[in-house]
């Protein structure tokens, strides 16, 4: 049960208005989209938010001041939301951290994932890739054939992915077993980029090594020459995707004091998911 003074982050009644806020009337800018979404949130909420109600109401009339207070509305029903899904267990400062987090315009990229593969010496290597799409199959990411992780996973399939959500104090960790996906698979993705990251596909040499940058940048532009219809650039055959068939996943929540929840699915021979819980 979250007691009032467990709230001491929000701030009480103001005297007068902050000299930060900006001059002009109070209400904010139209926008009928943020206003129904608010509206549908606080519904859902509203049992929960009339606990803390005094409070709130304080802060959310500082925030009614700025031009943009209705995005600080739902930083505060998503912070109130994750609160309540992990059970109360969220104390008041893991809760003022997630407002902070939402209110500084932190963002989490949802797709973004370390993928992390190593040679046939086993030499690790890990960097960033966004995924572009999952099914019970796994999950798929896309690059040049040859470069540095390409020729890894060529070598040794052995993969693992983390997505790492900051501000939902969450990860998902996968390990498993990289294929090349098929051709159709491959076009229909690369035929839905934009022009100039087909172009980009051609041109760049991907983990080679430039002597100078211009060369790069004269690369993009003989490839825009010689594929000027935007509608049709082919695809190169050295740019494929990458497609992770699990064999574990993890899923790790923050807990207090390191205290963290994490959940385990392993695949057995028999091709059933296996629950595990494990010790933080």
């Amino acid at each position: 049960m979250t007691h009032e003074e467990d709230l001491w982050f929000l701030p009480g009644p103001l005297e007068e208005a902050p000299d930060d806020l900006p001059p002009g009337p109070r209400a904010e800018p139209p926008d009928t989209a943020a206003i129904e979404d608010w509206a549908k949130a606080e519904g859902v909420h509203a049992a929960r938010l009339a606990r803390v109600a005094g409070r709130l109401g304080a802060l959310d009339d500082r925030l009614l001041r700025g031009p943009e207070g209705w995005r600080h509305r739902l930083a505060l029903i998503e912070a109130a939301d994750l609160s309540w899904f992990a059970g109360d267990r969220v104390s008041s400062d893991r809760l003022a951290l997630w407002i902070s987090m939402r209110l500084s315009g932190a963002q989490d990229d949802p797709n973004a994932l370390a993928l992390g593969t190593s040679n046939k010496e086993g030499v690790p290597s890990v960097r960033m890739v966004l995924l572009k799409g999952h099914s019970e199959k796994g999950f798929v990411f896309y690059t040049n054939l040859n470069s540095q992780k390409g020729n890894e996973i060529k070598e040794n399939p052995n993969a693992t992915m983390c997505f790492h959500w900051k501000s939902l104090l969450r990860q998902i960790r996968i390990v498993g077993t990289l294929k090349q996906v098929d051709d159709q698979t491959a076009d229909e993705y690369y035929n839905s980029r934009a022009y100039d990251s087909r172009i980009g596909a051609w041109a760049s040499k991907q983990s080679s090594i430039l002597q100078t940058r211009d060369e790069l940048l004269d690369a993009l532009e003989n490839y825009k020459k010689k594929y000027n219809d935007k509608d049709n650039v082919p695809r190169p055959s050295h740019w494929s995707g990458w497609n992770l068939t699990p064999s574990t996943i993890e899923f790790w929540l923050d807990g207090d004091n390191r205290i963290h929840e994490r959940l385990k699915y392993s695949i057995d021979k028999n091709g059933s998911w296996i629950k595990s819980l494990l010790s933080p």
